[in-house]
């Protein structure tokens, strides 16, 4: 974590870390037991932001565990589902579909998203 993300409140990095982290379950190949129980727990955050995209997972997990096709298969079976991730994780949902994925900067730190923290 850089310096200019170390002097954000204690909230403010709570709400990108655990934003980071479920960012990383859509990614993720499987979406395991371990991490469904993470995500109800999630589920139950005070931060809205949180709640939603905890609650958007759960039921895409549901649905389809398995990153390979997961995105297509969501918008063809349960479009509800899949408008709830695009609009939980911002995703471009004019983007091809197999490209749908959660807006982010390759190569950055994973938490940080200032623009010093390459220089912290």
């Amino acid at each position: 974590m850089c310096k200019s993300c170390m002097k954000l409140p204690r909230e403010q990095r709570e709400l990108r870390e655990l934003t980071d982290e479920m960012s990383g379950y859509l990614a993720q190949a499987n979406i395991s037991a371990k991490n469904l129980t993470r995500l109800r727990v999630l589920s139950k955050s005070p931060h809205a932001t949180v709640r939603a995209q905890a609650a958007a997972l759960l039921e895409a997990a549901r649905l389809h565990p398995h990153r390979s096709k997961r995105m297509p298969y969501l918008q063809e079976k349960a479009p509800e589902v899949y408008a709830a991730l695009v609009e939980a994780f911002g995703m471009d949902a004019s983007a091809p579909v197999a490209e749908a994925s959660p807006r982010s900067d390759e190569g950055s730190d994973p938490v940080c998203t200032s623009d010093s923290a390459s220089s912290g």
